[in-house]
């Protein structure tokens, strides 16, 4: 028979589950947003709106309206103009246009209502005074396809006035109206001023139909003139209706039909949010780190048109810049926090913009590259120095690629071929990302796809940096660049030494994997790849004065005269960090010095606008964090001078000027939480010490990981290796000991203990602290199960002998309970084995597992259940099973969490660890979904086993 067993946890000091008091994981909807129908926010902004946004990649909705209407910003991230390619004549200009309106105005009566953006399922809410009646309104844009749907109730008969207006600021466009029996639509259109043939020009249509379903669309018509769409919608109270936009004027649905959309859609965010998700207790910092993934999931999508300076939200036919792919942080800033997020595939698009204008770009370095020293009117003269002193650049350089800093969509400049501002690292810094990107997904169709652009970025390098001899006969690569657009060339310019050094040192690592995958690359070229890696300027260091004092530090250019240029507002002379991934936590004690300095530096050159400069979001927050600034002077200063002074309930941090690549700023956090530093990675590597923890975040390698802080303790961190490979992680519990199957190992610089070890594909680890200190926690079976058939053992309850084990009986149960607890044990494990008990689950089963609940309840006790042998059926059956669990039981009080770093509900298994942790990885995800939510403990009773952690 089965006999009472000691289940070993793992503890600090003392026999409490910490996961009492850790900090838990917020639900995105804690941080709603909430718009009263008369303040909903702008709607039309040059820069981004604040009112509520949706998206999903390619069709875009901004909230409006006041207390006569409601108003929803139709908008198209791929409505660009490309007018007669030049920025001349304002209406011929290059650039994205707005796209319509849809107003819904009661036919009487006014609008009092509240607008919540439900960031769960990216929905906005309306709820209250609409018109004659109050409603409930949900508007989504469908994840799945561009679709934008109003499903709604009013507990009133009413007739709402509906009107489709195309934009038309640039009365150059063509706008079209028209209309069927049950529908309307109106479609505006960019034009195409180039000469017939030209095969640079496009035209881009946005059509948006109109249709209702569960409710009567009459009163159809177009106005004179063919300027907008109206029509009538009649409301029956408490019938369900549905108004759709979608972009073809043939389209309709069914109330089924949509039901299946809203349920895609549904589905399509939950996986989102389950990507990765982060607990700080500290409400402020979560609510900006979850509204930056809701802005990331509503304006990037794999497949889709990448954003450009304002995403999808582009309201005005004259947005700031165009609304272009900026070439230095703003484009690719958007994508900073993808990666660790594991969200990467948001960035699969970032790449095509610069593919599609890849001849274009060889182009420029081969008869434009004489011309970087002249932008819009602009001369730069330390820029045609350089230039005349490099003879072998006279006739540019072949099979290399040049960037402008504006760049447009298919192929083509926002600002015209020549718009360089002095500037030949645009490439770089978007190869950087794009680097970045390989790194955290080993993803080898993407290498392919982006290896063309790589390489000819390198060869632009190979042939522009100039070999430096130095006086003890060793020779360096020097960069000149600007190290910001319009500054001019100078030597060795830190953002440019940081993102070049990438590029060749992914170049270098993926070199025997690009031959894998077919693409042949002379050992000549990956040799003058290694010895560009290897003899490439470090970044520069100078001499900087901060409170009177000199200070030394690393600079944004390399100074003859040794001084220091801190870049103030801007921080350039730190984007080395990110996206050069230049260094993070692995360096020496003095370069950390130098590192932080620069930081000061920053501060000191421009104390007053430093933290709250308006290019500063997603740069210095970050870089300073992997500088080694102290954590809480960072977190306070963005709360300071960025959530409080520009942060918009609508989550976007509104500068006036920037858009969405203030999204990027997530990654200052999630460096708090997690970096990596070429081959290691580092939990809570810059973090104040308050309890946090996080689930999946990931680190290059392909790897996701989970941890916990508590009382400033790393207590637990969990690994997932999606491909398989070496992982070598600084020891969370600072090398005290080796855990079996890892090997001991330390970063190169900063001499920090690792622990190091190989991971197969779909393998997982977990690391505990304290191991070696465990304080076993006393559990005893009671069998719920067969009793062992009523006979043996005799057991006293309540005064009486008996063989019978009647846990229907609460009295028994209660009585049961109570003795255990007075022997010394608080924690019971229910014995619940079979397939058959499922089976009775209801009729037979569950008063006695809700007894045994009610008696923990009352006792101050704890239980768990303990599953059969999963031989005795498949894991997807006990898959099923564990979903009961989850659902019935294990969010109960009474019921155990693990704890001591891991605080999912526990569950054991009647099987080996050995036998049971084969079977486990050998199953589908979709298969144990439900049973991942549990911490598995391992059980064998009277058979010899192996013992393994889990046992």
């Amino acid at each position: 028979m089965k006999r009472p067993a000691v289940l070993s946890l793992l503890v600090l000091f003392f026999l409490l589950p910490l996961s009492v008091y850790a900090a838990e994981f917020p639900d995105p909807a804690d941080f709603d947003p909430v718009w009263e129908s008369a303040d909903p926010g702008t709607s039309y902004d040059r820069s981004l709106p604040t009112a509520a946004l949706l998206g999903n990649g390619s069709l875009g909705v901004v909230n409006g309206g006041d207390a006569q209407r409601k108003l929803f910003v139709l908008t198209r991230g791929d409505l660009w103009s490309c007018g007669d390619l030049t920025n001349g004549k304002e209406e011929n200009n290059i650039g994205p246009i707005s796209f319509a309106d849809l107003e819904i105005r009661p036919e009487t009566q006014g609008v009092t209502s509240t607008d919540t953006l439900d960031l769960s399922t990216a929905t906005l809410k309306t709820e209250g005074g609409f018109g004659r009646g109050k409603v409930r309104l949900e508007s989504c844009v469908a994840a799945g396809e561009d679709v934008f749907i109003i499903m709604g109730v009013s507990d009133a008969d009413d007739v709402w006035n509906l009107r489709l207006i195309p934009h038309n600021e640039k009365k150059s466009f063509p706008i079209e109206a028209g209309s069927s029996a049950d529908g309307c639509w109106i479609r505006r259109s960019t034009v195409n001023l180039l000469p017939e043939g030209d095969p640079r020009g496009w035209v881009r249509t946005a059509t948006a139909s109109l249709s209702a379903v569960g409710a009567e669309l009459t009163g159809i018509t177009i106005p004179e003139g063919g300027q907008e769409a109206q029509a009538s919608l009649k409301i029956r109270a408490n019938e369900p209706f549905a108004i759709v936009i979608t972009s073809d004027p043939d389209r309709r649905f069914t109330q089924e039909e949509l039901a299946q959309l809203k349920s895609d859609h549904a589905a399509w965010w939950k996986d989102w949010w389950t990507r990765s998700r982060i607990a700080l207790g500290d409400k402020e910092l979560e609510s900006f780190w979850y509204g930056q993934v809701y802005l990331l999931g509503s304006c990037v999508r794999q497949g889709k048109f990448p954003p450009g300076l304002y995403g999808l939200w582009v309201t005005t036919d004259y947005p700031n810049w165009h609304n272009d792919f900026h070439m230095n942080y703003n484009y690719v800033g958007t994508w900073y926090g993808c990666f660790a997020s594991n969200r990467c595939e948001a960035a699969e698009s970032l790449p095509d913009p610069l593919l599609a204008y890849l001849p274009r770009a060889v182009r420029n370095a081969k008869e434009n590259l004489q011309k970087i020293d002249r932008c819009k009117g602009r001369f730069y003269q330390n820029t045609r120095n350089y230039l005349d002193q490099r003879p072998d650049l006279a006739n540019g350089i072949d099979d290399a690629v040049l960037f402008p800093v504006a760049l447009g969509p298919w192929g083509v400049s926002a600002e015209g071929e020549e718009s360089l501002w002095s500037q030949i690292s645009n490439g770089a810094f978007q190869c950087a990302v794009i680097c970045t990107h390989w790194e955290y997904t080993l993803d080898r169709e993407y290498l392919r796809k982006v290896f063309p652009l790589l390489d000819k970025t390198a060869n632009f390098f190979l042939a522009w940096c100039e070999k430096e001899t130095l006086a003890d006969g060793s020779y360096r690569f020097n960069v000149w660049d600007s190290h910001w657009e319009g500054s001019g060339l100078q030597k060795n310019s830190a953002p440019a030494l940081g993102c070049v050094k990438h590029l060749f040192a992914t170049l270098v690592d993926a070199a025997p994997i690009l031959r894998e995958i077919g693409i042949e690359v002379p050992d000549a070229k990956i040799a003058a790849w290694n010895d560009f890696n290897d003899h490439l300027a470090p970044l520069p260091v100078g001499i900087y004065p901060i409170n009177g004092k000199p200070v030394r530090m690393l600079s944004g250019v390399e100074n003859a005269d040794g001084s220091a240029n801190p870049s103030g507002g801007n921080a350039i002379n730190l984007e080395s960090v990110i996206p050069g991934e230049a260094f993070a936590f692995d360096v020496t004690d003095d370069f950390r010095t130098l590192a932080v300095n620069a930081v000061e530096g920053n501060i000191a050159i421009s104390p007053n606008n430093v933290w709250s400069g308006i290019n500063q979001t997603p740069k210095l927050f970050a870089t300073a964090i992997r500088c080694g600034y102290p954590a809480q002077k960072v977190i306070d200063a963005f709360k300071e001078h960025q959530l409080r002074r520009i942060g918009q309930k609508n989550f976007h941090l509104h500068d006036g000027v920037h858009g969405v690549e203030k999204i990027g700023a997530m990654e200052f956090i999630q460096s708090m939480l997690i970096q990596c530093d070429h081959g290691f990675v580092k939990v809570f590597p810059n973090w104040t010490g308050a309890d946090a923890k996080f689930e999946d975040l990931r680190a290059k390698g392909c790897f996701l990981l989970s941890a916990e802080m508590k009382d400033g303790q790393i207590v637990r961190v969990s690994i997932r290796s999606e491909k398989g490979g070496r992982l070598c992680l600084v020891d969370p519990f600072g090398g005290k000991t080796v855990p079996t199957g890892w090997t001991r190992g330390q970063t190169r610089n900063s001499g920090e203990p690792t622990l190091e070890r190989d991971f197969q594909p779909g393998e997982t680890a977990e690391l505990l602290w304290n191991a070696e200190a465990a304080v076993p926690v006393p559990v005893t079976y009671i069998m719920v199960c067969c009793h062992s058939a009523d006979k043996g053992t005799k057991f006293l309850a309540n005064g009486e002998w008996d063989t019978k084990h009647d846990y229907t009986d609460y009295a028994f149960t209660l009585d049961m309970m109570r003795k255990i607890k007075e022997a010394g044990i608080n924690v019971v494990g229910i014995d619940f084995t079979n397939p058959s008990m499922f089976e009775q689950f209801k009729d037979t089963y569950w008063l006695r597992l809700k007894n045994v609940e009610r008696a923990a309840e009352e006792l101050e006790m704890q239980y768990f259940l303990f599953l059969g042998n999963p031989a005795a059926h498949t894991m997807k059956y006990w898959n099923e099973k564990a979903k009961i669990i989850w659902e019935e039981f294990a969010q109960k009080p009474q019921y155990r969490k693990y704890g001591f770093g891991d605080d999912r509900p526990m569950m054991t298994i009647f099987l080996p660890g050995q036998t049971f942790d084969f079977i486990y990885k050998r199953t589908p995800p979709e298969d144990r979904c439900w049973l991942d939510k549990f911490r598995i403990g391992t059980t064998q009773v009277n058979d010899p086993i192996v013992p393994v952690p889990t046992d």
